[in-house]
């Protein structure tokens, strides 16, 4: 009995084996078509989303084009709250406006400012104007709305106010092909900005595309760190929505105090309109710690009233339209003699370095005689 068992057991055992020595080979070629064919999708995935981004860089030239001449006009909103309590609370009318290199930026109305010590209000009313004419900026104010104007400071660009108006003209002139105040296009053409997939996203009135990126890029403005944006293909590949999260950083080996970590999340409204997009709302909300563990919420919202496309005020790009012509040429004039003094310090310079070669000459042939 237990060698019958023990037979009809090694017979089973046999039969098994050949059994999977004869399917071996058909598993070998399923798999091996299974691979094939998960390369192949991997390339049509791929292929795919690189149509895509191709046709989105092609809407983003046209939209960036139509952005060097144009102009938005509404009311923005700007509050800052620090561990909770709020520090800034401003509203003013805001104009921005662009013509090729030149920008206008004019923030009028009133300003409620916050001041934590008291927590009290104080209204500031008047105008502030930035307007940039390379190589020159000039800051404009007034104590009133409609002037008298006057400048308290003129000359070569300002590194801070260029940053102050490429925000504004980024993040809302700019917001159909702008994130973080950056233009898609040129983020797209760095090495340090890589996108890491395209994927359909559902939503009201047609389908969207969400692409998501990772960036090393490493600047004051934007910071290393993750995200994505969604674009509407029905709207010329308008920016809709965004979120851009931040590389945590260690706490700086000074003393000075830098972002460790921030979520920064926006979106774009927009109207009813077959031609360029017409921008209705923004809003921007930006939730930053600090290295000294202080949390920061600064939100900032647009509600357009107006915006037109290769069209901007012609006369507010010039110093005549708020009664500063002579001031104009003052900074003219102060180029100039900047330049002349430069060139005769870099005369003076030369025939000193000369003089000085030669007195070295002498007292070396004098020492050998």
């Amino acid at each position: 009995m237990h060698d019958r068992v023990v037979a009809r057991f090694r017979d089973k055992s046999q039969t098994t084996k050949r059994g999977w020595s004869r399917l071996k080979p058909l598993l070998g070629v399923l798999l091996s078509w299974f691979i094939i064919g998960l390369r192949l999708s991997n390339g049509q995935d791929s292929a795919t989303q690189d149509q895509i981004l191709n046709q989105y860089k092609v809407h983003l030239k046209t939209l960036e084009k139509a952005g060097q001449d144009s102009t938005l006009k509404g009311k923005h909103t700007l509050t800052m709250s620090m561990n909770g309590k709020q520090l800034i609370n401003r509203q003013e009318d805001l104009m921005i406006a662009r013509n090729g290199s030149n920008t206008l930026l004019r923030l009028s109305a009133l300003h409620p400012h916050v001041i934590p010590k008291d927590r009290t209000e104080r209204i500031r009313e008047g105008e502030e104007i930035n307007l940039c004419l390379p190589p020159d900026t000039y800051s404009i104010k007034s104590a009133q709305l409609g002037g008298p104007y006057y400048m308290p400071k003129s000359g070569p660009v300002d590194e801070t106010e260029l940053k102050t108006l490429a925000a504004y003209n980024g993040s809302f002139l700019g917001a159909p092909y702008s994130l973080l105040s950056h233009s898609i296009g040129t983020l797209l053409e760095d090495p340090q900005f890589r996108v890491t997939s395209v994927t359909p996203e559902k939503a009201d009135g047609g389908d969207r595309w969400k692409i998501a990126f990772t960036s090393k890029i490493d600047s004051p403005s934007f910071l290393p760190g993750s995200g994505w944006f969604i674009v509407d293909p029905g709207r010329h590949w308008s920016l809709e929505a965004f979120e851009y999260r931040t590389t945590p950083k260690t706490a700086p080996a000074s003393k000075e105090v830098a972002v460790s970590t921030s979520i920064t999340r926006g979106s774009v409204k927009y109207g009813l309109t077959a031609d360029l997009p017409s921008v209705e709302r923004i809003e921007i909300v930006d939730n930053a710690t600090m290295s000294d563990r202080k949390t920061y919420e600064t939100k900032e919202v647009v509600e357009v009233a107006k915006m037109e496309w290769s069209n901007y005020p012609r006369d507010q790009f010039s110093l005549e339209y708020y009664s500063l012509d002579d001031l104009a040429g003052t900074a003219w004039k102060k180029r100039v003699w900047r330049a002349i003094l430069l060139g005769i310090a870099a005369v003076a310079f030369f025939v000193i370095s000369v003089l000085i070669q030669r007195r070295r000459f002498r007292k070396a042939a004098a020492e050998l005689n």
